[in-house]
């Protein structure tokens, strides 16, 4: 907690600094830096939050397949092909549910788009 907070009081130091170098009316040297050092911050953090929600989509994803392992599952075949994995139709415990719903919902989040707006607008910054 104590290595989060530091964390955050040297990033609320650095906003400061800016702040100051942005109320000045001409640009100098130290502006276009704190700018640049700014702009390649936003991108770290995007690659990171990028390999972050990476690591999520697999730990969801495994999850997921966890409790299957304990199920005797057999897919349903009909006319158009087996049904999909749904443990609603199988009566599955609520845990089984939440983790297909998880899974679910965050194979529906594009993180391309995510990264590519972080990354936009770090370079608008500049």
């Amino acid at each position: 907690m104590l290595e989060c907070h530091s964390i955050q009081c040297e990033a609320i130091g650095i906003a400061k600094r800016i702040d100051s170098v942005a109320s000045h009316k001409h640009s100098t040297d130290a502006s276009l830096d704190t700018t640049l050092l700014l702009e390649h911050e936003l991108l770290i953090w995007a690659i990171r939050f990028s390999c972050r929600f990476g690591a999520q989509k697999e730990f969801v994803s495994a999850l997921s397949q966890w409790p299957l392992k304990s199920l005797m599952y057999e897919p349903e075949e009909t006319v158009d092909g087996p049904l999909p994995y749904s443990p609603g139709r199988i009566d599955a415990p609520a845990i089984f549910l939440i983790c297909n719903q998880w899974a679910q919902a965050i194979h529906r989040i594009s993180s391309k788009e995510v990264v590519d707006s972080m990354r936009h607008f770090a370079m608008t910054i500049l």
